[in-house]
């Protein structure tokens, strides 16, 4: 048994690694990175136990289903066919499903698999103060000048993006909830420090919102959700009065001429060649989509660039299919997470905030088939065993 345990921790800690780790081992290669090596290594670790044999939940059977379907929609109906980003995404989406797998039926134990992943999440911010102080220290040649604070960088931590890298210190947040008041106090501050250095527009108004989010005890009650759909509204109304008085690159959100090409090439008027080639694209062929990856292929993406928001993406290359599919299974998580929430009050509550903001940020980056969705739902999934476990014993007594 202890054993198991120390194995079960070593691969917490290198499946964590990987998660917050876009390095690459091999300049200019993707398939030869940190992440995937860490996991293969994560990997053998368990592979010296035993795959426990668990009965599939409803969350098991789609996270296969969702990515299958996804590949073989490219293949056989989808308005663009195979494209030169097939094979590279296809991958991720195999990965992705056996990095689900390996979380939440091997010795890995939840509380480990958090632990890590915040110790990285805190490393990855160390490294992040590094990098906007001196410009020097980045995984990627992608080194910007941060417009939050314009006298640093944009720290990436060890992510090859700002974006993402303010997305892990956003889950990091959110797993301090529940936690006692000093670590939740040092864990939240490290987290909110990692997305200011970020310069991440988006990931310091999701912050605002996850500060709004959590003081509602669940989700699922159509009361709370209309009252905190007014605080968002009202949020954001505020932002819009108050706009003269923020920095310019946020300033720039709330006006229209920042989307078009006329304004010059900056990163809204990128976005929005991008969402028109995704409506195009959707239009084409409006149940299965373009095809996986061929987004950035569309003669009217000018740039050649991702469209910045997931559900834009899944619509423009898997179409209202694939966008069903994606809808039915975070439902799906939530749902199970909700059946514990009498046992578990403040744990649930954080695993919702968990799914929940990470789905706000992917409003914002493209993120359906990269490891950090797959790592949610396997973290999610693997947290509610450890809640039926410990019911189990409760009864037992």
């Amino acid at each position: 048994m202890r054993i198991e345990r120390t194995v079960g921790f070593l691969a917490a800690f290198l499946i964590s690694g990987a998660v917050v780790n876009d390095a690459l081992i091999v300049p200019y290669n993707t398939f030869v990175s940190w992440a995937k090596l860490l996991f293969l290594l994560a990997f053998m670790f368990l592979m010296l136990g035993v795959f426990k044999a668990k009965k599939l939940s409803s969350p098991d059977a789609l996270v296969a289903i969702y990515s299958f379907l996804f590949v073989l929609f490219t293949v056989l109906i989808s308005g663009g066919g195979v494209g030169d980003r097939f094979v590279s995404i296809s991958t991720s989406f195999f990965i992705g499903v056996v990095f689900y797998f390996v979380i939440t039926r091997t010795s890995v134990r939840y509380l480990d698999l958090k632990k890590a992943f915040l110790f990285w999440v805190a490393l990855s911010v160390a490294l992040g103060v590094l990098q906007a102080a001196t410009g020097n220290f980045f995984f990627t040649d992608r080194v910007f000048i941060s417009t939050v604070i314009p006298s640093l960088y944009r720290a990436s931590g060890m992510m090859g993006d700002p974006n993402y890298f303010a997305l892990i210190c956003l889950l990091g947040a959110t797993l301090s909830i529940g936690r006692s008041k000093h670590i939740y106090v040092a864990v939240h501050a490290v987290c909110l420090l990692g997305i200011i250095l970020s310069g991440s527009r988006s990931g310091l108004l999701c912050y605002l919102l996850l500060l709004i989010l959590k003081r509602f005890e669940t989700f699922f009650s159509i009361k709370k959700f209309m009252v905190g759909s007014l605080f968002i509204i009202a949020f954001i109304l505020t932002i819009y009065i108050c706009k003269d008085y923020l920095p310019s690159s946020i300033a720039m959100i709330f006006e229209l001429s920042s989307y078009s090409e006329e304004a010059g090439r900056n990163s809204l008027s990128d976005r929005m060649s991008a969402i028109t080639a995704g409506y195009y694209s959707f239009i084409k062929n409006p149940l299965f989509g373009y095809g996986i990856g061929n987004l950035t292929q569309h003669p009217l993406n000018n740039h050649g660039q991702m469209s910045h928001n997931t559900i834009v993406e899944i619509l423009a290359e898997n179409g209202l299919t694939g966008l069903f599919l994606y809808l039915i299974l975070n439902l799906s998580v939530l749902r199970q997470i909700n059946k514990y929430k009498a046992l578990k009050k403040i744990e649930t509550r954080c695993l919702m905030l968990f799914v929940v903001v990470f789905n706000i940020m992917s409003l914002t980056i493209v993120t359906h088939y990269s490891r950090l969705f797959f790592f949610v739902l396997g973290m999610s999934m693997l947290a509610l065993q450890s809640f039926e476990k410990e019911r189990k014993n409760h009864e037992f007594l």
